[in-house]
């Protein structure tokens, strides 16, 4: 091979990479699909913690959908926040990032395997805590 053939199988080589570089770049053109952004529906709306009368609210906000799906007294629906987060145990704050909604659904779920009979009961109340932690 000589030098004018290396030259011009260099220049094949950068046309190449050339043409595959404008392709690319058309590519990188195309508007990318826009993402909807995740409404956050929970009782807390995007926050990290809420305090614990944001919290009873938010039932009290509910209480048409809540007695209409579940069929729940209004006065349990005043005490929901209470029986869900203990002030004992939770404080004056519900927090997102310990992760307190969680824990009050796993004991949530013991309690509907304990009770027997007041599954049906549990199950109502499992169903309220997770529309109020967003899942």
């Amino acid at each position: 091979m000589n030098l004018e053939e290396k030259d011009n199988s260099a220049r094949n080589f950068v046309e190449e990479l050339k043409t595959l570089l404008a392709k690319k770049e058309k590519e990188l053109e195309k508007p990318l699909p826009k993402k909807e952004d995740k409404k956050d529906d929970s009782a807390f709306g995007g926050k990290p913690f809420i305090p614990r009368v944001e919290a009873k609210r938010w039932f009290l906000r509910h209480k048409n959908e809540i007695w209409g799906k579940y069929r729940m007294g209004e006065k349990d629906i005043k005490n929901l926040d209470e029986e869900f987060f203990p002030a004992k145990k939770y404080g004056p704050f519900i927090e997102k990032n310990k992760r307190e909604p969680e824990k009050a659904l796993k004991d949530l779920e013991k309690k509907k395997w304990i009770s027997g009979s007041k599954r049906w009961a549990v199950e109502k109340k499992i169903n309220i805590l997770k529309k109020f932690s967003g899942k």
